[in-house]
């Protein structure tokens, strides 16, 4: 299973630290932690962007960059 986080791209912002967390009625912030899988973000699906920032369980809960269009199940954050 995988899972959705609040990060994901920004097209408004062309530097190098394209992914931001965006969460729903937030402004944006750049991301000070990150905990990308291997050779990620690629950026890479089948000529498809990648994105939005998701989990994967069976892969130590590291990250990868995703197409947005899935039904994944997310992380809410409580505070």
């Amino acid at each position: 299973m995988y899972l959705w986080t609040a990060g994901r791209v920004d097209h408004d912002d062309p530097t190098k630290d394209r992914y931001w967390w965006r969460p729903v009625g937030e402004a944006r912030r750049r991301m000070e932690f990150t905990f990308w899988c291997e050779r990620q973000p690629d950026n890479h699906i089948k000529g498809r962007p990648e994105n939005c920032v998701n989990i994967w369980p069976r892969l130590n809960y590291e990250w990868n960059d995703e197409a947005c269009h899935h039904d994944y199940c997310f992380i809410c954050e409580y505070q």
